[in-house]
């Protein structure tokens, strides 16, 4: 049986820990908590820890979570502004 592999970055703004194939990415400052998950497209593996390490070394913890952020549905959710969900069925017909 495999084990659950669990890795953590961590700085005073972010904490970044991946578990059982998904980053969570928690604001410090906010609390706030973002979950992201990548899977390649032609193999289906999960490539969400290589690509979060590569970023991290490439652009440091602050710019790779603020950009892994905006890939988490929770980050997508909180973007919607509740009066583009209404529905104007003159403008559909």
């Amino acid at each position: 049986m495999k084990k659950a592999m669990s890795y953590m970055y961590d700085n005073r703004n972010w904490e970044a820990d991946y578990w059982k194939g998904v980053l969570i990415l928690t604001e410090l400052e906010s609390m706030n908590y973002y979950s992201v998950q990548l899977k390649d497209t032609k193999t289906g593996h999960n490539i969400t820890w290589r690509h979060f390490k590569e970023c991290v070394e490439k652009y440091g913890l602050d710019r790779a979570c603020e950009t892994f952020k905006k890939l988490s549905a929770e980050w997508l959710a909180s973007q919607v502004h509740p009066n583009n969900l209404k529905l104007n069925l003159s403008e559909v017909a």
